[in-house]
């Protein structure tokens, strides 16, 4: 029995980079009132956002809470759209991702949101 060797990727910082300052999600930010820094660290702690990201609310909920708790005036889609403006290409790693699943079976993990998968 021949053993394969599989290759996972983790999506956030290796085959994706992080920016919070995209248009969209800047101007979400800034409706809900929170402040750059504050999307960096404090607002990931809110509990609406690890609820999401465990999968005890859904992303209706999500949406729902985020609307509730800062009062906003925003449609589902576009609430989508503005939260998941954070997410762009590493250079070089979609090349080095088609490379080794020419010989290698890869899978991608993460612990990312349902809205960001």
């Amino acid at each position: 029995m021949s053993e394969e060797l599989a290759v996972i990727f983790d999506l956030g910082r290796v085959l994706l980079d992080l920016d919070w300052r995209g248009e969209k999600f800047s101007s979400l930010m800034t409706a809900m009132d929170i402040t750059p820094s504050r999307a960096f660290a404090d607002y990931w702690q809110e509990p609406e956002v690890n609820w999401h990201t465990t999968g005890v609310i859904s992303s209706a909920e999500f949406h729902q809470a985020a609307i509730d708790r800062y009062n906003l005036q925003i449609r589902y889609e576009d609430f989508v759209e503005a939260w998941c403006d954070i997410f762009y290409p590493i250079a070089g790693m979609e090349e080095i991702f088609r490379r080794v699943a020419k010989s290698h079976p890869v899978g991608i993990l993460s612990d990312t949101d349902p809205l960001h998968w």
